[in-house]
């Protein structure tokens, strides 16, 4: 059976958990939590339950130009070959747009948004070969064992402090990084990082990334 995008995803728009209103309520608490991520709770709001859910769905509501990283499983539908890795959440939303043929107004970037959160699992199937070089992989799985290997030893809040603007971890970790790319180092430790149920992301203008629980 021939391949068609979307086709099988038309359906979950109807059924597809609404937006969540941001009012502005001077009482509540605020609505992002030392980070570019938007807190935990507005993910609850919006009906995440799981921490899985949870932490899926502050990436892919963050508008700001320090964008998140997500990891997902992406199966290329045109060989069958199917892997698991970190990505840019603008670039899934990149991707989705081009599979899906959506504009960039403001129905096409809710629609996208809509595909991405009804994505079980994190897994997406992609056909067109511009949806997945936007979002091709850019490390080892030699690189994502070395960057677990060298957080393994700290807690959650550690590798928050470390990886503040004031943290020196980064850095020492970026000079210890035994690849060529920099690029590789991102989205490996970003992958290590994203497991350990932080949201994680990168520095707009700095590259670097951030982290917040």
């Amino acid at each position: 059976m021939k391949y068609v995008p979307g086709l099988a995803l038309l359906a979950l728009f109807a059924v597809a958990r609404p937006e969540l209103p941001l009012a502005s309520d001077p009482n509540r608490a605020p609505k992002y939590c030392g980070c570019p991520a938007l807190c935990p709770e507005f993910a609850r709001e919006a009906g995440m339950i799981t921490p899985e859910e949870i932490q899926f769905w502050r990436a892919i509501h963050n508008t700001s130009t320090a964008s998140s990283l997500v990891v997902v499983t992406v199966t290329d539908v045109n060989t069958g070959l199917t892997s698991t890795y970190c990505t840019g959440a603008n670039f899934l939303l990149g991707a989705i747009h081009r599979e899906y043929g959506l504009s960039y107004e403001n129905d096409g970037s809710e629609r996208a948004v809509k595909i991405a959160m009804a994505a079980k699992g994190s897994h997406f199937m992609l056909q067109r070969k511009s949806a997945l070089r936007n979002i091709r992989r850019h490390y080892t799985a030699q690189e994502l064992m070395w960057a677990r290997d060298s957080i393994a030893a700290y807690a959650n809040d550690e590798l928050v402090k470390g990886f503040s603007v004031v943290g020196s971890f980064q850095s020492s970790l970026r000079r210890l990084h035994p690849f060529a790319s920099n690029r590789s180092f991102t989205f490996a430790m970003g992958h290590a990082l994203y497991e350990r149920a932080l949201s994680v992301g990168q520095g707009c203008v700095s590259g670097e990334l951030w982290i917040c629980n």
